[in-house]
């Protein structure tokens, strides 16, 4: 791999072995006769003179080249021509698309919470001068200038190729580094030029990444100086850009496609984890976090042995003799375990899901069976990682059975369990990152004083947890909400530990999600209005604190967490100082209004119905314009279609098959030239009822109503199912489901009426008769309907 100082050393080694033999040969001439002294001695020197410069000149000259390639700089794009005589695209257009999308590629550090991955150019223009002097000395210069002078360390050449078979597009791409002329050429085919553009430049990212300095950083540690398959480059860059356009099914399966080329990236599977958060996986996102940390453990002696100690029922063998350093760094193990304390102690939603069973019917078609195996196979695995915690929770409160009195307990006793393990892995987490402990560097992601405002908010979740425990006790034993000046106080202590100037966003972040706990719903202890009015403002003076030690685009790539993500803030979305805070750092042109706890259930539950009625909308439509002229063929294929949406309708629940809707939309829509299908999670602000929610006559809470909301179009699936066929109707006989396109296109607006109807109804009157079945053992506790 090139290295700037590899050739300036040649070039040292080189002068320093010419400079000692010139002054060995001067002092043999110096014996010599006068004539070969007075005439040869001078040849000599020119000779020696001119292999020391141009050596000199040549080591530089490559020197700068591997500075460029390290750099990486500029990168020189040409076309090699077409093979399309006519028809084809505009070569220099193709050559402008795959520019433009090397200015986007996305190279930044994985971060310590979920975010909207930042884009990174990767290609600078190149600059041409010219110098028109003429005299001895300015040509002489201008020569040295012309070799010395290189623009660019990379050529790319890209040749436009005409359809080969089902294969429409393609592009072969020719990548060298200079000056060398080492290089990969490849032939990228797809459906469309715009996938084959991407491909293309993500082709010419793969070369040129492990070559130069940005591999040394996250996600590509292990790919550093060695040739990166360009699918797992592709599918990264794919995922960070779902990840900005909010479309995190497709971001999660993108994800999926490169952890099979690199299995073992601890970057790539804490991208994955902060996916499903973002989607409400939150079992799913906890595995991920578990298995991470149990990979990393391998190169961390002192962890690995804690955590053998630990879960000794599921961790066969003696620690080995010897500990290597972490291909990934030090970071993903930091990472990590923030985020794996950070989902533990959150753990309102993780019990709720933990929990759940098949959805509740109501006499109808039992509904979500894959998303029930699957959280049942999730807690299998949980249950292994947590086994060890379990026995010291059991004996420290007086159990005897962990899975029948912890497992199996119920909603409150899972709930306090993991925040019990959450305190235990934070205070853990605090001591092994200080500064005397052996792990900390500079630059880290999580800081130290961000870690020590754990020991504020992990306990806090632990008393909050505590006091549901036990509801019915005593009042001395039931813990209480602390206030805003306890708080305050308790944090700033943590705080003033580092100066003010130096203070960083999480710190601040953190100190307002632990404030946050406190204005949770706190069994038997009714907060005044006036004492829930100071710990809001406490919060947010914590984030406006946040904001203001950062600059705007850092506060844009997490202002999707922030508003709707990060379930510590859920307590705190419902108050008008948090509405107030979006208006003044977070502005739009959407009305604010303040938001339900279980936000991201609401919004969950319009996502699923919207991304089915598009897609039926999008088949009326299609179907409207072929009364006339659809064939036989195009009938048959209503099978698959309704068999599909049958399937999505049953399980909407699991990402899966809200993906295979979502890819057979894009299809469908690039197929018959319509506009392009959206499968972005919508804002909050994008549902007609938040309008209606200043007219609701009745006296319900925030919560209240869109909970209510949330239910009912919960319950618009059994109408989905039922005006859809049987799954044995057109199967096996090769009848089609609808015999008339009329009555394909009858049907397709049929459900798109039923699932808009759906969205755009009035559910403020009569919301209470919406209900969310809980388990008994949470009858007395806040109604939840996480996925």
């Amino acid at each position: 791999m090139p290295h700037p100082l590899r050739w300036t050393f040649v070039f040292l080694v080189l002068f320093t072995a010419s400079a000692t033999l010139f002054l060995a040969g001067t002092v043999f001439l110096a014996h010599l006769t006068a004539w070969l002294r007075t005439v040869r001695d001078a040849h000599l020197l020119d000779v020696v003179s001119a292999v020391l410069a141009v050596t000199g000149i040549l080591a530089v000259r490559r020197a700068l080249f591997a500075r460029l390639a390290r750099k990486p700089g500029p990168i020189q794009i040409t076309s090699a021509g077409s093979t399309i005589t006519e028809g084809g695209p505009a070569v220099d257009g193709i050559l402008a698309d795959i520019r433009q999308t090397l200015t986007t590629i996305s190279i930044s550090t994985p971060q310590s919470f979920p975010n909207a991955p930042s884009s990174s150019n990767i290609l600078d223009d190149v600059k041409t001068a010219a110098d028109t002097t003429k005299n001895v000395v300015a040509t002489a210069a201008a020569l040295l200038n012309a070799i010395l002078q290189v623009r660019h360390a990379y050529r790319v050449s890209v040749l436009v190729r005409g359809p080969e078979g089902a294969r429409p597009c393609g592009l072969t791409v020719h990548v060298t580094m200079l000056p060398g002329n080492h290089g990969v050429i490849e032939t990228v085919w797809g459906d469309d030029w715009a996938d084959v553009v991407s491909q293309a430049a993500h082709l010419i990212g793969s070369f040129i990444l492990p070559r130069s300095r940005l591999a040394a950083l996250p996600p590509w540690t292990s790919w550093h100086g060695r040739n990166m398959p360009s699918e797992l480059f592709h599918h990264h860059q794919q995922a960070r850009h779902h990840l900005r356009e909010r479309e995190y099914e497709r971001a999660i399966g993108a994800f999926h496609r490169a952890l099979k080329i690199d299995t073992q990236n601890s970057y790539l599977r804490i991208e994955l984890g902060q996916a499903q958060e973002q989607l409400g996986l939150f079992m799913d996102a906890l595995a991920t976090y578990a298995d991470v940390i149990s990979v990393e453990s391998w190169y961390d002696r002192q962890l690995w042995r804690r955590l053998w100690g630990v879960h000794k029922t599921s961790m066969d063998g003696t620690p080995p003799k010897r500990f290597g350093r972490s291909p990934h760094g030090r970071d993903a193990l930091l990472i990590a375990r923030y985020r794996l304390v950070s989902r533990l102690a959150a753990a309102d939603r993780l019990a709720d899901q933990w929990q759940r069973g098949l959805a509740p019917t109501d006499g109808g078609t039992p509904r979500n069976p894959i998303r029930a195996v699957e959280r049942h196979a999730l807690r299998g695995r949980l249950k292994g990682w947590l086994a060890g915690y379990a026995v010291a929770y059991c004996d420290q409160q007086g159990l005897t059975d962990p899975q029948a009195d912890v497992f199996d307990a119920g909603r409150t006793r899972v709930r306090h369990f993991l925040q019990y393990v959450a305190t235990r892995e934070s205070a853990q987490l605090v001591s092994d990152y200080r500064w005397t402990g052996g792990r900390r560097r500079p630059g880290m992601p999580v800081s130290q004083t961000a870690l020590n405002v754990l020991a504020v908010w992990a306990p806090l979740y632990l008393d909050f947890a505590d006091a549901w425990l036990h509801t019915n006790g005593t009042d001395e034993r039931r813990k209480k909400p602390p206030t805003a000046a306890e708080l305050d106080l308790k944090i700033e202590n943590v705080l003033k530990k580092k100066p003010a100037r130096a203070r960083e966003w999480q710190e601040y972040y953190n100190a307002a999600c632990a404030v946050a706990v406190a204005l949770g719903d706190w069994p038997g202890n009714t907060v005044d209005e006036q004492s829930r009015k100071e710990l809001a403002r406490c919060a947010v003076r914590y984030l406006e604190r946040a904001v203001n030690c950062t600059d705007s685009g850092n506060v844009s790539v997490y202002a999707q967490w922030l508003a709707t993500g990060d379930q510590d803030l859920n307590p705190l979305r419902t108050t008008s100082e948090f509405v107030v805070f979006l208006d003044r750092y977070l502005p739009n042109d959407e009305l604010r209004v303040p938001r339900p706890e279980n936000l991201l259930t609401f919004i969950m539950a319009m996502h699923n119905i919207a991304l089915l009625h598009r897609y039926a909308a999008m088949r009326a439509a299609w179907w409207s314009r072929l009364r006339r002229t659809a064939s036989q063929e195009e009938l048959e294929a209503e099978n698959r279609v309704a068999g599909m949406v049958r399937a999505f309708a049953l399980n909407d629940r699991d990402w899966r098959t809200r993906l295979e809707l979502i890819e057979e939309a894009l299809s469908f829509a690039h197929r018959t030239n319509q506009r392009t299908f959206s499968s972005a999670l919508p804002q909050f602000q994008a549902d007609p009822n938040i309008r209606r929610y200043f007219a609701d006559s009745s006296s319900r809470s925030v919560n209240e109503y869109y909970d209510g909301i949330a239910a009912k179009r919960d319950g618009v699936w059994q109408r989905v199912l039922a005006l859809l066929p049987e799954p044995s109707t057109g199967n096996g006989n090769g009848q089609p489901v609808h015999t008339t396109p009329g009555a394909a296109m009858a049907f397709w607006r049929r459900l798109a009426d039923e699932l808009s109807a759906a969205l755009h109804s009035d559910y403020g009157t009569n919301s209470a008769e919406a209900s969310v079945s809980q388990p008994a053992a949470v009858a007395n506790e806040p109604k939840t309907n996480s996925r």
